[in-house]
């Protein structure tokens, strides 16, 4: 499915959030949330029963190192693999398939230790031999995976014993423990299914094989997955839950309908409106808090006329974003500067905005020195961004000599671009991840397989490595404001609004409080339905 858009001018809370995969989250048109999370009243838990979780989209595959992990694929690969680490409330690892982490030598040397006794669905031992299998696929280009960033900074690695993984990175990084509780490294398949299945693993429920609660026994693309309990699952007696159904309902009005009238457990959605405030008065929003960044536009700053940071920060100063929040966005925050209020380095540096006559000498001068008529961006947008495009383009109307031409795709397709690396000027999503230290290195540092704009300034560089190099507050917040500033200077992203929520669920959900890291959102294990 494709159409084309044209217009023609005439609290306090640490790093939590993987921040590259974030990143590509967010191109997904996906989400953190924009309210506060609701939780449940602790009831003792009830064994058995299913629950049917109404989806807007659903993964494009269940290979662990290649599942672009976060709200769409993060819930599945959780229920498969379990993680290695989960996190608290103050960004913390906590066990799950590890039960301890050791930092040493200047933050460069994580040990592991795993969790004893735990085997995969399919017999085999999870060790420390299938941990650093999986890692060391991760590190290979060629697998392609979303993680490959975070495995890239091992130098080496090695088993200890069978329970032990010791990992030394080639540069100090306080902040790499967020991968190993968020990210592709921490679900880990069995070594021997990849190397059974090779291509095909993760492409069927035969060929993916995790230690995690469920199991995978159906699976029909573009419709539902039906999980089983892992009756041999080391956390017993969790899973609670006999099944899950997730089932893939594409339409905003048709999913809002099955769940309000009971066909549906819990719902997502991805994009924000008045569906989304409905679900908050009425329902309980189980998401948690956000951290900055939100979504917009990535544009491509390789690809003229976006290489030109003119060109770029002419459309950010064209954008009236409280108005756009106001006509296309309801119940969002707008994405004001680039970190949230809530966070340790917040500074209060706003993102260019609402200046068309700032706007429109930018772009004056650019057509100035390239001796041109017309400034033509091209940008790529998934169908959950078809609303707030066609506001943006509002917007950017206005300007005199600028052309934004906006493609619609499906979301499929739209996510098949991160893959490539194919995009034009812009591709919608932004940068979810941007308001943490880690997520802004994966989403904006020249190193980055996941730095969407490819932006290269090398002040961007050295701060965003700064902030993650030291756990010393004051060089952290020092480093993030060098960041911002270089954000707001280079203008890789526009940012529209602090992403918004996306899960809900029936008044007999228990078990799904809202997790620190928006990645996951709940922990399927903790999952149970009471029989009111």
């Amino acid at each position: 499915m494709r159409r084309t858009m044209r217009a023609t001018a005439t609290g306090k809370r640490p790093w939590v959030v993987s921040g590259g995969l974030a990143c590509v989250l967010a191109l997904l048109g996906v989400y953190a949330p924009a309210t506060g999370a609701a939780t449940t009243k602790p009831s003792k838990p009830t064994a058995g029963g299913s629950v049917t979780y109404v989806r807007q989209t659903e993964p494009r595959n269940y290979d662990a190192a290649k599942m672009q992990v976060g709200p769409i694929a993060g819930i599945s690969a959780q229920a498969l693999y379990d993680q290695l680490f989960y996190e608290d409330d103050s960004g913390n690892p906590t066990p799950g398939l590890a039960t301890s982490l050791k930092v040493a030598q200047n933050n460069t040397i994580y040990t592991i230790k795993l969790r004893k006794g735990v085997t995969f669905t399919d017999g085999t031992p999870f060790d420390a031999n299938a941990v650093i299998a999986h890692w060391t696929r991760i590190k290979d280009p060629a697998v392609a995976s979303p993680g490959l960033s975070d495995a890239q900074e091992i130098s080496s690695m090695r088993a200890v014993d069978a329970q032990t993984v010791e990992a030394t990175l080639a540069a100090p990084d306080a902040t790499w423990r967020v991968p190993l509780m968020t990210g592709n490294l921490t679900y880990v398949p069995s070594p021997a299914a990849v190397a059974k299945f090779g291509a095909t693993y993760g492409t069927s429920p035969q060929t993916t094989v995790g230690a995690g609660p469920y199991k995978l026994q159906e699976l029909v693309f573009a419709d539902h997955q039906t999980y089983v309990k892992n009756t041999n699952y080391w956390d017993a007696p969790k899973p609670y839950l006999d099944s899950m159904t997730f089932k893939v309902v594409p339409d905003l009005q048709t999913r809002y309908n099955t769940f309000v009238s009971g066909g549906g457990d819990l719902i997502d959605n991805l994009n924000p409106g008045a569906t989304n405030v409905e679900l908050n008065k009425n329902y309980h929003n189980i998401s948690p808090p956000v951290a900055g960044g939100g979504y917009g536009v990535s544009l491509n700053t390789t690809k003229a006329p976006t290489d030109d940071p003119d060109v770029r920060l002419a459309l950010a100063y064209a954008i009236n974003r409280d108005a756009l929040v106001q006509r296309a966005a309801v119940g969002t925050i707008p994405a004001t500067t680039l970190y949230d209020k809530t966070v340790p380095w917040y500074s209060n540096l706003p993102i260019p905005n609402n200046n068309l006559k700032k706007a429109q000498s930018l772009i004056d001068g650019y057509l100035k020195r390239t001796k041109t008529d017309t400034v033509t961006v091209d940008i790529a947008a998934s169908e959950a961004a078809a609303v707030i495009m066609q506001s943006a383009q509002q917007d950017w109307s206005k300007v005199k000599g600028l052309t934004v031409n906006v493609t619609i795709e499906s979301l499929t397709q739209n996510a098949a671009r991160i893959g490539r690396r194919d995009y034009p000027n812009g591709l919608s999503g932004g940068c979810g991840g941007c308001g943490t230290p880690r997520g802004i290195l994966r989403g904006l540092n020249s190193a980055s397989s996941t730095n969407i704009p490819f932006l290269n300034d090398p002040q961007m560089d050295a701060a965003t490595q700064t902030a993650n190099e030291t756990a010393n507050p004051e060089q952290v917040k020092a480093a993030m404001t060098n960041a911002a500033q270089r954000f707001n200077a280079t203008m890789p992203v526009l940012l529209f609004y602090r992403l918004s929520s996306a899960v809900w669920t029936q008044e007999n959900i228990k078990g799904v409080a809202g997790m620190p890291d928006a990645v996951v959102v709940f922990k399927t294990q903790d999952l149970y339905k009471t029989k009111a």
